[in-house]
């Protein structure tokens, strides 16, 4: 069973919510930053090579049979799982047993602090 963990993009940075509603909407104390973000990343129970949790809208660099591939991909939730997606197109869905390995990914950013990353 993984571990159920959300963080949001305040517009300026990611932190970390008080709680998430019912409609997927974080909110914080009064004595917190923000009030609310419709931006909220999932964990996707896996972690990186680095041993870094991985986030739903993370920028990794793929390093599939041990070399890297120099493509920077962003995971996603989508259909029902978190999936690998390269300009757009999903790749890969992020399973252990049957598709990336957590151990092949690096995170570099995300795109909400770092967009630069995002290939067109």
């Amino acid at each position: 069973m993984r571990e159920i963990k959300f963080r949001a993009w305040d517009g300026e940075q990611i932190v970390y919510p008080d709680y998430i509603d019912r409609k997927g909407i974080a909110h914080w104390t009064e004595n917190s930053i923000p009030e609310t973000s419709d931006k909220v990343m999932q964990y996707t129970g896996l972690k990186d090579k680095n041993g870094v949790d991985i986030f739903e809208g993370d920028v990794v660099k793929c390093y599939y049979g041990g070399s890297e591939k120099g493509a920077h991909d962003t995971i996603e939730f989508k259909n029902g799982a978190f999936c690998l997606r390269h300009r757009g197109v999903t790749i890969k869905e992020m399973l252990e047993d049957d598709g990336v390995y957590s151990s092949e990914l690096e995170i570099i950013g995300n795109i909400y602090s770092n967009p630069e990353l995002l290939i067109p």
